[in-house]
């Protein structure tokens, strides 16, 4: 039997998914100081199976939002010289003035 002291339910439930990942998660409950079983085998797994799936969906969700900005740079000014202008001080102004 393996036992590890967490801090509060939320971190015993990231080590419970981390371990559940390993052949050595069998019977697996989380207990309270004074031995009493807060979730048994059964429900630790139903959790387990419900925050993986939430986890995956908030992921995705975040994914697809990623998806949808623009990741490039904006489209370059049109550089051609409009008569009239002197080509050398139009194509190569970079909006600093001195």
């Amino acid at each position: 039997m393996h036992s590890e002291p967490c801090p509060n339910n939320d971190a015993a439930f990231y080590q419970a998914l981390r371990l559940r990942e390993t052949s050595n998660f069998n019977n697996a409950v989380i207990i309270e100081q004074d031995g009493g079983i807060v979730w048994t085998t059964p429900e630790l797994l139903r959790e387990c199976d419900r925050r993986t799936k939430e986890m995956r969906s908030e992921y995705e969700g975040d994914a697809r939002i990623a998806s949808n900005r623009s990741t490039g740079p904006p489209n370059p000014p049109d550089l051609k010289p409009s008569s009239g202008s002197n080509p050398k001080t139009d194509e190569h102004d970079d909006g600093i003035n001195s």
